[in-house]
């Protein structure tokens, strides 16, 4: 145990993130455990709105990006893709270890182009998370949108309700996604609202930019921005971007590399200097990953 606790502490260090203490942003200088300041309290109900998006965020870029290729498809083909070619395209796209695994882990039964999607003992591929419940995929091809809606869908240790949307825009030669989507999540108590943020999918993972709005249980909705919030693969935590969350005063959240390890984050209040923090819990990723040569 002492081995284990050595080497995480090392590795918070490496990639500039103090061990439960407050220290200078990452790309500051200094030694984060030098810091004997205490951790500054975030706004009421701010570090529960940052979690609360983060953990609906995930599941919606876990769900749409890996559908972004076959709904290119779609957009590209709308004019001629048939009910059966379509179905095809999203089931494959789907099932075949792209959004869950195993394989055969999701039955499908379709009615024109909406599927009741059953899925027993799935794994999220994109994050690693356990999935289990039902999903309603309806297909529309001009304009062209997945939509997925679900109730009580049991996402690793939460419970989801709602909705996600993947919606094509621009044009053929160069499409866009939007993603929207509205969440319900236990037992946080929380409400999440994605409002035409944009998805962009590359080799290093998925991005999100835009607008969101979350309600905690009883609370006064905050207003959040995602900047280039990205998810490298199997992750189930954003490992860069920032969130600014439209409190009083405003608060910053920079997403650190170590983040998906650590759930340790840079967090600035107001005009206060940037500090470094343990925001969420459990991190998802177990190990630092290996030094640079």
């Amino acid at each position: 145990m002492k081995r284990l606790g050595l080497v995480l502490v090392i590795a918070l260090l490496s990639c500039g993130c103090g061990e439960g203490k407050m220290g200078p942003a990452p790309d500051a200088g200094g030694d984060p455990s030098d810091s004997g300041t205490m951790p500054i309290p975030l706004p009421e109900g701010a570090e529960e709105a940052a979690v609360a998006l983060v953990t609906g965020a995930t599941l919606a870029e876990a769900l749409s990006g890996p559908l972004v290729t076959a709904s290119d498809g779609l957009f590209r083909d709308s004019a001629t893709v048939t009910e059966a070619d379509a179905r095809t395209r999203i089931e494959d796209a789907f099932s075949t270890m792209s959004v869950v695994m195993p394989p055969g882990c999701a039955m499908f039964s379709w009615s024109g182009l909406t599927a009741t999607v059953t899925l027993t003992g799935c794994t999220v591929v994109a994050t690693g998370a356990t999935l289990d419940g039902s999903i309603t995929l309806a297909v529309m091809l001009r304009p062209t949108t997945l939509s997925m809606s679900f109730d009580a869908l049991r996402v690793g240790p939460s419970t989801l309700t709602g909705s996600v949307t993947l919606t094509k825009a621009g044009t053929p030669d160069a499409p866009m996604q939007l993603v929207d989507a509205m969440l319900a999540i236990e037992p946080d108590g929380a409400q999440v609202t994605l409002t035409d943020v944009t998805l962009t999918e590359s080799e290093t993972g998925v991005t999100l930019d835009g607008a969101a709005t979350v309600t905690m249980s009883g609370a006064t909705p905050i207003a959040i921005t995602m900047n280039d919030l990205h998810w490298a693969p199997t992750d189930c935590l954003p490992d860069g971007g920032s969130l600014e969350l439209s409190t009083s005063p405003p608060v910053t959240i920079t997403i650190l590399s170590c983040t998906p390890w650590t759930g340790v984050v840079t967090v600035e209040v107001g005009s206060l200097p940037p500090t470094n923090q343990f925001l969420f819990s459990p991190a998802c990723r177990v190990a630092a990953p290996p030094p640079a040569p």
